[in-house]
């Protein structure tokens, strides 16, 4: 007798999961119906539900593969939508476009990157990883990266690693961890195992500005040592045979690159290697302390690892009342009065058209396409701009 009643109750229980089983299966089957249901109707037909009047609107419903029912409630269109609607996608109808993204304000609606990023894979981010944002010539080209890839529908991470190997790695795993979609980096002389650690995780990348030893990646570079070449040989033509280099820092390729452009110039001149002073660039230039760099003045020139050390000789030497160039010829890289006309005009070698940060994007951009394609660098050609900083050497020097 106890027998059958529990084998009365396991039919019960068996019953109800079938038919709960039937309901959801029913439900699932309903979907396509109620799709195409929807999709049968007239625009402005209408439906009463709890008191709101919900407005069929096929020209949203019909856009990739996504239904939008216009909630009107007080003479307003509340809007179920894509993100790709507030993208400007041109795929959607522009007066669908400006109806959507005026509901979308009027709600205060902002689109969560994140759950947008699980679903298509990508962030629509790109992390630019720098060495010191305090740098001219880095905000020049941070500012054109960011540009460049707003227009091609990309946000920017800008992160500073400070010249700090340990800081650096910790950026690059905060870029990773956001699920970027690629790495646009500053990278130091020996960063060859932090350039392999960012490809081992998938992650497009761009090398920028310099290159790392022996690492395998695509990059856009100006040619510093034709850079340091065309610097020296300039001041040999106008006859300075004691010359004066303020270098940059070690861990930096265009250091070693545009130091050995200036002894190739010397070379080819016959020119030996006590006309060239070397004054360490592993020590804080661009503070007063480059003063006990330049006095006594026993040269003839100055070759300035970047503007901005230029900058600070050229108000040294003026401050002491020695005359540049009349004295004193001063040459330099990066020529930043080209974007910023405010500064003192110095006689600067810098990239012929001024295009890396589009060059590196296009890099980027090729890379995110196709992952696989084979590793690219190009070197950019460079030329010196006459700002009036250099004169022929001086007869009483």
């Amino acid at each position: 007798m106890a027998s059958n009643k529990i084998d009365g109750r396991k039919r019960t229980v068996l019953s109800v999961l079938a038919t709960a089983l039937m309901i959801l299966v029913a439900v699932f089957a309903m979907i396509p119906f109620a799709f195409m249901f929807m999709s049968s109707l007239k625009p402005g037909t209408e439906m009463m539900r709890y008191g709101l009047t919900l407005r069929f609107d096929p020209e949203i419903s019909s856009f990739d593969n996504y239904t939008a029912l216009n909630t009107y409630r007080d003479g307003v269109y509340w809007h179920w939508y894509k993100s790709s609607a507030m993208r400007n996608d041109s795929r959607l109808p522009a007066a669908t476009r400006d109806k959507i993204q005026a509901a979308a304000k009027q709600l205060g609606y902002i689109p969560n990157s994140l759950a947008s990023s699980l679903r298509s894979g990508r962030r629509n981010t790109v992390a630019v990883i720098i060495n010191d944002v305090r740098n001219m010539h880095f905000c020049r080209l941070l500012s054109r990266l960011d540009s460049e890839l707003r227009r091609a529908d990309y946000n920017v991470m800008i992160l500073c690693m400070k010249s700090d190997g340990a800081l650096g790695m910790q950026m690059i795993q905060a870029a990773i961890s956001q699920a970027i979609d690629g790495i646009i980096y500053f990278p130091n002389l020996e960063d060859r195992e932090k350039i392999e650690y960012i490809r081992s995780h998938g992650i497009p990348l761009v090398l920028m500005d310099r290159y790392a030893e022996g690492a395998k990646a695509d990059g856009v570079r100006s040619d510093d040592e034709q850079g340091g070449y065309l610097a020296m040989d300039h001041l040999l033509s106008l006859g300075h045979r004691r010359i004066l280099y303020l270098a940059g820092p070690d861990y930096s390729s265009s250091q070693g690159d545009r130091l050995r452009g200036c002894r190739r110039a010397m070379e080819e001149r016959h020119i030996g290697p006590e006309a060239l002073r070397v004054i360490s660039g592993n020590q804080n230039l661009a503070d007063e302390s480059i003063e006990n760099c330049l006095f006594p003045v026993d040269y003839t020139a100055v070759i300035a690892f970047r503007d901005e050390i230029a900058l600070f000789a050229l108000q040294a030497l003026r401050k002491r009342g020695v005359g540049v160039p009349g004295e004193v010829s001063l040459v330099s890289f990066d020529h930043l009065r080209g974007d910023f006309s405010y500064l003192p005009g110095i006689t600067s070698v810098y990239t012929e058209n001024n295009d890396a940060a589009e060059k590196a994007v296009s890099l980027l951009l090729s890379r995110i396409a196709d992952p696989s394609g084979p590793e690219r660098e190009w070197v950019l050609p460079v030329r010196l701009y006459d700002e009036g900083s250099t004169a022929p050497v001086n007869p009483r020097a």
